[in-house]
């Protein structure tokens, strides 16, 4: 119903859009969502959750009040400061903030906490040159509405950060078990008791009641012999997820094999024996060979790990395409609340750094995100008077956007502007994509950048290389 709402209200014009409007909307005089017809009353069912998440996109600022809308992204500004405001300061327009190209906050009766100042600055100010102001759902993505992100809009708690699951290094099948093991979804005897498939929840190994994913993977005695045979020692109190997760970002090592990376096969290899022991009436194995089998598997994959897939099925090395100058740019985004890294390193023609940047921002999403990292990478340029070079970044979708191959802007038009502008001025610098494999180390400034965020807004430069993997 939100998306009917959005269709009528902001989506390419249509005939059907056209048709409904001209009935329920004339002279700026709203039908109310009670009368009408069915579609009408649906569109009003929807129409509080695309209010409820909806965020202005700033440009010249003179339709956006300063208080009392949500310019920010995480809310009003009014919702997050308390104390009266000063007469008439209520209706104050963010256009007034504004002043020769930049921020000017004196209009404003509080002393903004920090927090708040910072995310205010990283935003372009407004010009009044600027297009007006337009206000989109957040449950855009690239120019269209996502149903499956108004799904989540709805949803009581927050969305679970599952990157230690699909971001890691294991194989995609492993990254799938590891998934299942989080909703405790693997065929375990308490689920298949629950659905009647099995008389009783006992576990085949060791015969308690009520084997879950806990319970096969690290609680049962079978399991808890692997474990004692050189797992690192992890906090007390740990719930089955967290002790996941502690174990996926564990830097100890085992038999000289990163545990990290054998971890996901001895969990694996734990959930085959107990199966074939449930299926097949085998014996339970010895922790020493599912240890050995899950060793052989692990030295497998970090051995086959110096080659890319590319298309066509044929395994090649990874090569750098061959610049006078190359600038790798990347930004790292977990979410709207907290602060983006940009990071950065230029390189010479034999690949060797020059110098290193990064930068601590916020962003809305991770478009606009690639984006400032993009920005960041050209005011370096410009700064170090770099005129000729090539600009690495791995996010098609806002490279096709500065070069005009990509229709919708709206989310991104101040940015998107001042980038140009500085690309301008450097004719000489080109932008190309690369793979996330050539730009990992601007990912890791990136990364580091966001996790030590001490010093908002603020460029820092890296002359020499750094240790961050």
């Amino acid at each position: 119903m939100a998306k009917f709402g959005w269709k009528v209200s902001q989506a390419p014009s249509n005939l059907a859009q056209e048709c409904i409007k001209s009935k329920y909307v004339q002279d700026h005089r709203v039908t109310k969502f009670s009368n009408g017809s069915t579609t009408w009353r649906n569109i009003g069912r929807g129409w509080h959750l695309l209010q409820e998440n909806c965020m202005w996109n700033l440009r010249n600022g003179e339709n956006i009040h300063v208080w009392e809308d949500n310019w920010l992204g995480v809310g009003t500004l009014r919702s997050l400061i308390s104390g009266p405001l000063q007469r008439g300061e209520v209706d104050l327009k963010v256009n007034k903030l504004g002043r020769g190209g930049n921020w000017d906050l004196r209009e404003l009766s509080f002393h903004l906490p920090q927090a708040i100042l910072n995310r205010i600055l990283s935003m372009p100010p407004p010009h009044e040159e600027s297009h007006s102001d337009i206000l989109t759902p957040s449950f855009m993505v690239n120019g269209a509405f996502s149903l499956a992100q108004a799904y989540d809009a709805q949803l009581p708690t927050p969305w679970t950060n599952l990157d230690w699951i699909w971001k890691n290094n294991m194989e995609p099948k492993l990254k799938f078990f590891f998934w299942l093991l989080w909703k405790d979804r693997i065929p375990h005897m308490k689920l298949l008791h629950i659905r009647n498939i099995v008389p009783n929840s006992q576990c085949p190994r060791c015969y308690t009641i009520g084997e879950d994913s806990s319970h096969v993977i690290r609680d049962c005695s079978h399991s808890r012999g692997v474990w004692d045979m050189g797992a690192p020692q992890c906090p007390r109190g740990l719930s089955f997820t967290e002790w996941l997760k502690f174990n996926l970002g564990s830097k100890d090592s085992f038999k000289g094999v990163g545990w990290a990376v054998i971890f996901p096969y001895l969990c694996h290899e734990i959930w085959k024996d107990r199966t074939n022991v449930s299926l097949k009436n085998q014996k339970p194995a010895q922790p020493n060979t599912i240890i050995q089998r899950a060793l052989t598997l692990a030295r497998l994959r970090t051995k086959g790990g110096t080659y890319t897939r590319q298309e066509g099925g044929s395994s090649t090395p990874i090569t750098r395409e061959v610049v006078d100058i190359a600038i790798y740019v990347d930004a790292s985004f977990v979410s709207i609340q907290e602060p983006v890294g940009l990071g950065g390193v230029i390189r010479n023609r034999k690949g060797d750094w020059e110098v290193g940047f990064s930068q601590c921002t916020f962003a809305r999403d991770n478009s606009l995100a690639e984006l400032r990292a993009i920005k960041l990478g050209l005011q370096i340029a410009k700064e170090r008077n770099i005129h000729t070079a090539t600009l690495f970044s791995d996010c098609v979708r806002m490279i096709n956007l500065l070069s005009n191959t990509d229709g919708y802007a709206d989310n991104y038009w101040s940015d998107l502007c001042e980038c140009r502008k500085l690309w301008k001025d450097l004719p000489g610098v080109k932008i190309k994509h690369c793979s996330r494999t050539l730009n990992m180390v601007a990912d890791g400034l990136a990364k580091v950048c966001r996790s030590n965020a001490d010093s908002m807004n603020v460029t820092r430069i890296f002359p020499t290389p750094l240790v961050i993997f």
